[in-house]
C-alpha cells in the first residue's frame, strides 16, 4: 500500500492489489505505453480516496511509444461491472499509464487528459487522479485542483 496527500487534507491510498497490477507493466519491458482506469471509493465522512483495483491494457486500447489511449467502451463495461458487483460502492477515480523514464512527469497530453477527466466526470467525487508509472516503480501521482492546475501528490 502507498499513500499520497496534497494540501494536507486530501489523501489517496493505493492498495496492494492495484499497485501490483500497475507494477506488472514495467515500462522498460515494452516499446509502448500501457494503462487503464483507477477503480475505488471515497472513504465515508473523509477526504480519503482509496484505489482498490485498476483495469489493465486490452486489445482495443491504442498505444505507442509515447501514448496510451484507453478504449472508452471497454472501460465503461469494466466500470459498470465493478459498480454492480460492489452495489454502487466502487467508482471511477481516474487513469493510470506508463512512461519509459525513471522519474515520470505528465506530458502536455496527460495534462490535457486530466483536465478533460475533471470536466467530464459526472459522479459524486470531487477529485480525479492520474498515476504515471516510471522505471523502478517510480510513481507520479496527481490531481487537478480547484484552480484547474495540476497538483502533484506527495507520498507519506
Amino acid at each position: 500500500m502507498r499513500q499520497f496527500t496534497f494540501d494536507k487534507k486530501i489523501k489517496l491510498i493505493i492498495e496492494d492489489n492495484a499497485l501490483n497490477k500497475i507494477y506488472n507493466y514495467n515500462p522498460i519491458d515494452y516499446n509502448y505505453e500501457n494503462g487503464g482506469i483507477l477503480l475505488g471509493r471515497l472513504k465515508e465522512n473523509s477526504n480519503t480516496y482509496i484505489v482498490t483495483d485498476v483495469s489493465t491494457t486490452n486489445s482495443k486500447d491504442k498505444k505507442g511509444k509515447n501514448y496510451f489511449i484507453r478504449n472508452k467502451k471497454v472501460a465503461q463495461i469494466i466500470l459498470n461491472k465493478y459498480w454492480k458487483e460492489s452495489e454502487g460502492k466502487t467508482n471511477y477515480l481516474g487513469e493510470w499509464h506508463t512512461h519509459n523514464e525513471k522519474y515520470p512527469n505528465p506530458s502536455f497530453i496527460d495534462k490535457k487528459l486530466i483536465r478533460q477527466m475533471k470536466n467530464n466526470k459526472n459522479d459524486e467525487y470531487v477529485y480525479v487522479f492520474m498515476i504515471i508509472l516510471g522505471l523502478n516503480k517510480e510513481l507520479y501521482v496527481c490531481t487537478i485542483n480547484e484552480q484547474n492546475k495540476i497538483q502533484k501528490l506527495e507520498e507519506e
